[in-house]
């Protein structure tokens, strides 16, 4: 869920403090925590929003950790130019932000890493006639997703300096491939570097797609880790086999879980990531929770709760979900009027076409399902859009059914 999890407090970083311990340093394109500058020039900080902020969270509360990211809006840029670029102690938490090129950026974000990358790893390219792979393509590879992962490897190098201590890196997710190989440019052998893939790593046969060049430096580039870690086995075995298939020094010698690939070894093994369990127990008995859960109690009434909340997001099939809902009303009219499905839904990339697209059918599929068999008391589908992470707890503790379709 892409949700915010805390409240908006004012922002009191302060310069990091010379690290003389084990260092781990996370980079991911969204940083933990997103800023907005006040009428009087200060700034408030909120937690960031995505899952990938939510896993990983802990462990910055934890351990000294130092965390790069891109600065997303104009407030998050002025923030770091206000501390001139430099890693500042925010809720614990060293932050160092880099600023991309907003055009170089795009190219990354909205042409590479979405919807090309997301949909070959989530197999959602209808082959036949997509992805066309042209110059503009091949443009945003190398002045936006090469130049902006360049860009975060340079400042992981910076932040962490000439110093001697043992440091763990871990470039998070599909945005980030081509980290591990400029910090081992930059780095050599000083740093351990174990990227986590959160999303699907699909079979050999699905990287079919991207082309030939792009596909060789990006999986190369991931073997210049030392570890690469994945939600399943399953993924890890996939990552192996596509490894092996494209890679003509990659070897597997009969193993499930480890490559080697030009005097390197490299495992590839599952880590499933979980939830911080006593944080959501704690928001759970925040008084705006349970002011959501009033609301939703009294608009529920006596029906049944069908639940799902997600990203709006073509992987998620929350259109399917809809059209399944349909079925149950036109199979089994007798629940009619006695169940309801609330859809809490965060809408995200909507610069991709494919995106505005999806959330277009399903607000549609919505709207033809209440215009069908609501009887002017009784709403069978209620869709809410927004980011509340209270809300989406509120709705966990009243639901009958929770959807998760694959």
């Amino acid at each position: 869920m892409n949700d915010k999890i805390s409240a908006k407090k004012t922002e009191k970083s302060k310069s990091a403090e010379p690290i003389s311990e084990p260092l781990i340093v996370i980079a991911s394109n969204r940083g933990p925590f997103s800023f907005k500058r006040a009428e009087d020039g200060s700034f408030t900080v909120q937690r960031g929003a995505g899952g990938l902020v939510t896993a990983l969270g802990a462990l910055a509360e934890r351990h000294r950790v130092l965390w790069v990211a891109a600065a997303l809006s104009q407030d998050d840029r002025d923030w770091a130019e206000q501390h001139h670029g430099k890693p500042q102690d925010v809720e614990g938490t060293l932050l160092q932000l880099f600023q991309p090129d907003p055009a170089a950026y795009e190219k990354y974000y909205n042409h590479i890493s979405n919807p090309l990358l997301w949909f070959i790893q989530h197999q959602l390219w209808d082959t036949p006639r997509y992805p066309s792979i042209d110059g503009d393509t091949w443009d945003a590879w190398h002045s936006g997703y090469v130049a902006v992962n360049r860009q975060c490897a340079e400042t992981i190098a910076a932040g962490i300096g000439d110093g001697k201590q043992p440091i763990l890196i871990l470039p998070q997710d599909y945005q980030l491939y081509l980290v591990p190989h400029f910090l081992r440019e930059k780095l050599g052998d000083r740093v351990q570097i174990q990227p986590f893939c959160h999303i699907p790593w699909p079979g050999p046969d699905a990287w079919r797609i991207l082309p030939a060049d792009m596909r060789t430096m990006l999986l190369s580039s991931l073997l210049d880790s030392d570890r690469v870690g994945f939600q399943t086995q399953k993924d890890a075995f996939n990552f192996v086999q596509t490894c092996r298939f494209y890679l003509n020094d990659a070897h597997s010698r009969g193993s499930r879980t480890t490559i080697h690939y030009q005097d390197r070894k490299i495992e590839a093994k599952a880590y499933p990531i979980s939830i911080d369990v006593e944080k959501v127990e704690a928001i759970g008995e925040e008084m705006e929770t349970k002011l959501f859960k009033n609301q939703l109690i009294q608009s529920i009434g006596d029906s049944r709760l069908i639940l799902r909340t997600d990203r709006v997001e073509p992987s998620k099939n929350i259109l399917r979900s809809l059209q399944a809902f349909r079925v149950l009303l036109e199979n089994y009219p007798e629940h009619r009027g006695k169940v309801q499905m609330l859809t809490l839904l965060v809408p995200s990339r909507m610069e991709v076409d494919e995106y505005q697209t999806y959330l277009k059918e399903i607000t549609a599929e919505g709207s033809l399902i209440n215009a069908d068999f609501s009887d002017g008391f009784w709403e069978p589908v209620r869709m809410i859009f927004g980011s509340s992470y209270n809300r989406a707890i509120a709705a966990m503790q009243l639901y009958d059914v929770l959807m998760v379709n694959p």
